[in-house]
């Protein structure tokens, strides 16, 4: 945005009431500024403007609002503005008013204890949420008795080393099902049913015996986990 001083904008008024022509303007600015470049026409015409209308072409502050005083009658009027409109935003307040930002918001939170809020979109309620209300009403029929991780009594962890699948069945199934490498789900599924209907009897009772050896290592660590995978052949 060009900045000129209050000389040049005396000499292109000047030079606008000996010639009015925007284009002498310019060319008659350069020679007695000896300026390289001239104003913009559009600046020209609202030096020339302010000139009609003021009788100067100082540059003038925008006006702000007057800082205004937390007075009953303010309190009042700013009471019935947001009473008519309790859905106008907050920053439309002061101008509306013709008030202070500042005074606005002190009159809003200290003197009517209003707090400006935001609507927005929000989502459904999940899975979680709806399992966090049935666990609070579950606390309700039955206090002091609701075994959960988010109840009364805390669900107890679960040592991964003591669940008999997972240290024997999920990966010795995937070992075996995608051998094969099954393209589609239907052949995945017959292949995951396929390799459990192999397993034999002896097969299970040996992880069950293992499973013992197991817990009798977890209740040596104090019920933490084990530190090292238990191979046996």
């Amino acid at each position: 945005m060009e900045r000129w001083g209050v000389r040049e904008c005396v000499c292109a008024v000047e030079l606008f009431i000996q010639t009015g022509s925007i284009t002498e303007i310019q060319r008659g600015f350069c020679c007695e500024q000896n300026q390289q470049e001239a104003p913009y026409p559009n600046a020209i015409r609202q030096w020339v403007k302010q000139w009609r209308e003021e009788g100067s072409v100082k540059c003038k502050k925008p006006p702000a609002w007057p800082s205004s005083v937390r007075t009953p009658d303010s309190i009042a009027r700013v009471l019935a503005f947001v009473s008519r409109s309790p859905r106008r935003c907050a920053r439309k307040h002061p101008q509306a008013l013709r008030m202070s930002d500042r005074s606005v918001q002190r009159i809003l939170l200290t003197d009517l204890s209003f707090h400006p809020h935001k609507l927005q979109v929000v989502h459904a309620l999940s899975n979680r949420d709806r399992e966090m209300i049935s666990i609070a009403a579950l606390g309700r029929l039955f206090p002091q008795r609701v075994i959960s991780c988010f109840g009364d009594v805390p669900w107890r962890p679960r040592s991964p080393d003591l669940t008999a699948p997972d240290f024997f069945l999920w990966g010795y199934l995937k070992s075996k099902v995608y051998s094969t490498r099954p393209t589609d789900l239907h052949a995945l599924k017959e292949n995951i049913w396929e390799e459990i209907a192999k397993l034999s009897e002896e097969t299970l009772q040996a992880v069950m015996h293992r499973f013992l050896t197991r817990v009798h290592l977890c209740i040596e660590e104090g019920g933490g986990h084990l530190k090292d995978i238990v191979h046996k052949k």
